[in-house]
């Protein structure tokens, strides 16, 4: 069998760590998400590891926070982290006003709208995010080109795909 890429042994992290925090926090933890180069199954190994976990603020959701942040750091990967609560991930779906606000208030930074319409993968609570489909997006094959691979050198493309079967990289790179 060939070694793992990069982008499936950081998945693997990312299911290993949401499922710590959900043996930690129990049911307040409504969903994980991947986000990023991770759910646009490009990733390299610098790549760091965004996730965004949806629930509700508990005690144990905090300790459980805390847990899979201990676990990144010692699986010596990077971990970018976000929460947001199930009732604000929820008013999404209705009120897309809440969002438009939060992307206004932090223009110029990685956020969690963002990078929850750019491609998110749901990692945990798969049930959950397909009752909010309308919250978040599947990565596609456009927005992954647009974000990732417009504008960069052909080195760091061939980086971003050299995991990919020869059909899978042609249609990436053109």
């Amino acid at each position: 069998m060939s070694e793992l890429t990069p982008s499936r042994k950081k998945f693997g992290i990312a299911r290993r760590l949401a499922f710590k925090l959900h043996r930690i926090a129990g049911n307040d933890v409504k969903a994980v998400f991947a986000g990023g180069s991770l759910a646009a199954n490009i990733a390299i190994e610098n790549s760091d590891i965004d996730m965004v976990v949806v629930g509700n603020d508990t005690k144990a959701m905090r300790s459980g926070i805390d847990a899979i942040l201990h676990g990144a750091l010692t699986a010596k990967e990077k971990l970018s982290l976000w929460v947001i609560s199930a009732e604000t991930f929820e008013d999404y779906g209705t009120s897309r006003t809440l969002w438009r606000r939060f992307l206004r208030d932090l223009r110029g930074h990685v956020h969690i709208p963002e990078l929850m319409l750019r491609c998110a993968l749901p990692v945990f609570g798969q049930k959950y995010a397909n009752m909010h489909k309308n919250c978040w997006r599947r990565p596609n094959l456009k927005t992954i080109k647009k974000k990732y691979l417009n504008g960069i050198a052909i080195n760091q493309k061939l980086e971003r795909v050299k995991y990919k079967s020869p059909a899978a990289r042609k249609r990436f790179l053109r």
